[in-house]
Order: C-alpha cells, then structure tokens, then sequence
C-alpha cells in the first residue's frame, strides 16, 4: 500500500466500525497520529494487552507498516510484547 493511502485507509475502516463501536473507531483515526514516531512509544500508546480495543488497533498499525511483507507484519506484532500472541492471530 503506498504511503499517500494510509491515511485514507485509516479514515475507511474507522468510518467502516463507527456505527458498531465508536470507542474503536476512535482508536483507529488515532493511527494518523503515529506513523513517524519511535515504535517503542506507539506500542506503548496503542497498549498492547489482549483488550481487543488494543489488539485490533495495534494489528491495523502493523500491517500499515509493512502491508506488503506478511513476516514483516507478523515479526513486529510478535515483538510489541506483553500479550503480543493475540495480534497474529
């Protein structure tokens, strides 16, 4: 996915939940504000428990990191830590 879609990608899927749960929509329009920042930091703002308000959001922000290498993704989700199994899955 090219970088100039991320942000409209972001915009789609949180307009896509927002009817259904408007805490997690907005988790996910919080993502525009992440991408340039130390990944340490971001983990540690998304959360990274089993909560699923975290784990959805943090699995989103993974793939937009690497949207086109599958391990990539997977390897970050993996070294976010604390509950991390949850977000490959």
């Amino acid at each position: 996915m090219a970088e100039s879609l991320v942000p409209e990608f972001i915009t789609t899927v949180a307009d896509f939940v927002d009817d259904t749960c408007t805490e997690m929509a907005e988790r996910i329009r919080l993502l525009h504000d992440f991408f340039g920042y130390d990944e340490e930091d971001v983990f540690n703002t998304i959360g990274c428990g089993g909560y699923t308000l975290e784990s959805v959001t943090l699995a989103i922000y993974c793939f937009l990191k690497s949207p086109h290498d599958f391990e990539a993704t997977v390897i970050r989700a993996v070294n976010a830590g604390v509950d991390a199994d949850n977000h490959v899955q």
